[in-house]
């Protein structure tokens, strides 16, 4: 039984003709054309799961086919092939809900991996699942739709080698969303090097990112590449970028135009392949506008952005995230599998969770390791969300409540973090995704110390 239908359209027959020698490995029929229009006639006719199109034809182009195809009859599954990448074919790929996109010169591997997971995914939605809303995704769940929308647009720019700019508030997974989108390019067997701006003291970050040679500056005892450097051929992961000082901006910019730097110290100039996905949890567009970051560094990052709900606004995920974590604890911990009942979400969708899906793992975490019986009752849960929201006006919204509890949140998240951690401070913050600065902050307001959690 064949797996499947594919039809290969470019306009380059040998192209074409490579394409369907190399697709055969994946047990599906695969048929050719060379233009658009005819194309388009058999695809209304006949039945494709997966359409293989080059974007660039004389005539009709693969955008046009596809935006054909979608209104007229509906069904296979696009995947882009041009060796022209740029930001509005890959925004108007993601719009289409195209399935994958790749760069011309690509490997058999490449192209034959992309279809095979254009194939999969495909049978898998044809089968009944337990919930029709949930998906998984690079490690990902989620049941709504605005986070369905964000795994579609990661899928189509993921293969396109352009820089990405990450939106989103703390604890909502910027990194978790970078991580998927390197693990969906080309560049997935190399390396991915987070960098948390906001972590690394100034003085020692422009070392941290771009190397030095030995003698540069006092303590620079030996030659050592940095971080860019350290990426080649991979993706560097810049994480807080707002945090950079002005002279860090002006040498990133000159990186990401150049793609070269010159290490501390040094004459030389170093190529360095890299991709770039930057992210904050500020008000990017309002740190441009007030000069604090630079405008020209800002469109360079943002030739693409994905912005992540906060869990507020996606409140069918809470139940499955719950879930989810509540399994992998108690999992981890050698206990039978834990599941929470109805009241108990009920009350999850009622908090505010101004710490986002963060907020959420601690809760469970909690919950996990308080409930001696298999499912989680509300009684489990911190008074903060058990409780439910305040009485109160029905204009107090989502910043009073924040108000209310963010400091009880802070004191539990922040325990239970330096305890993990056992009092390691940098590794804290890489997880906490806030500055040195706050953390300490918080660690004085509630009479904390590292010391206090060093086994």
């Amino acid at each position: 039984m064949s797996a499947g239908r594919i039809l290969v359209v470019d306009d380059e027959p040998e192209m074409a003709e490579a394409c369907r020698a190399i697709l055969v490995a994946t047990k599906a029929e695969v048929e050719v054309e060379t233009d658009a229009s005819s194309a388009l006639h058999r695809l209304c006719s006949e039945v494709f799961d997966v359409v293989v199109a080059d974007i660039r034809m004389p005539g009709m182009d693969g955008l046009q086919l596809a935006r054909s195809v979608c209104a007229s009859c509906p069904g296979p599954s696009f995947i882009f092939m041009t060796a022209f990448p740029s930001a509005d074919s890959a925004e108007d790929s993601a719009r289409l809900g195209v399935d994958g996109y790749v760069t011309k010169p690509f490997t058999a591997d490449q192209i034959l991996a992309t279809v095979t997971r254009a194939l999969m995914r495909r049978r898998l939605r044809s089968r009944p699942v337990e919930s029709p809303h949930a998906e998984t995704f690079e490690g990902m769940i989620a049941a709504s739709r605005a986070m369905h929308e964000v795994f579609a647009l990661i899928r189509q720019l993921a293969p396109a080698e352009i820089d990405v700019l990450v939106l989103g508030e703390s604890g909502t997974g910027k990194e978790l969303i970078a991580r998927a989108i390197h693990h969906c390019s080309a560049r997935s067997s190399r390396r991915f090097v987070p960098v948390d701006c906001g972590a690394i003291p100034e003085p020692l970050l422009e070392s941290q990112l771009f190397g030095h040679h030995k003698g540069a500056f006092t303590g620079a005892t030996s030659d050592a590449i940095g971080l860019v450097e350290f990426a080649h051929g991979g993706t560097l992961f810049l994480d807080e970028v707002c945090e950079l000082a002005p002279m860090l901006q002006a040498k990133l910019l000159r990186t990401l135009q150049e793609r070269q730097i010159r290490r501390i110290g040094g004459t030389d100039l170093i190529a360095v392949d890299i991709r770039v996905i930057a992210a904050t949890n500020r008000d990017i567009d309002a740190e441009v506008k007030a000069g604090r970051f630079r405008e020209d560094l800002f469109h360079r990052l943002n030739a693409i952005r994905v912005e992540v709900p906060p869990l507020r606004q996606r409140m069918d995920d809470i139940a499955p995230l719950f879930d989810h974590f509540l399994e992998r604890t108690a999992r981890e911990a050698g206990k039978s599998p834990l599941r929470a009942d109805v009241q108990t979400h009920e009350a999850l969708r009622k908090h505010a969770w101004p710490g986002n899906v963060r907020e959420l793992l601690n809760v469970a975490r909690r919950a996990a390791v308080v409930r001696l019986g298999e499912t989680v009752t509300i009684k489990d849960l911190p008074p903060v969300v058990a409780q439910g929201p305040a009485d109160g006006p029905a204009t107090s919204g989502f910043f009073l409540q924040r108000s209310l509890r963010n400091r009880e949140f802070e004191r539990d998240y922040l325990f239970d973090l330096l305890l993990r951690h056992k009092g390691d401070i940098q590794a804290a913050v890489r997880e906490a995704e806030v500055p040195r600065a706050t953390l300490y902050r918080w660690m004085k307001r509630y009479g904390l110390k590292p010391a206090q959690f060093r086994a």
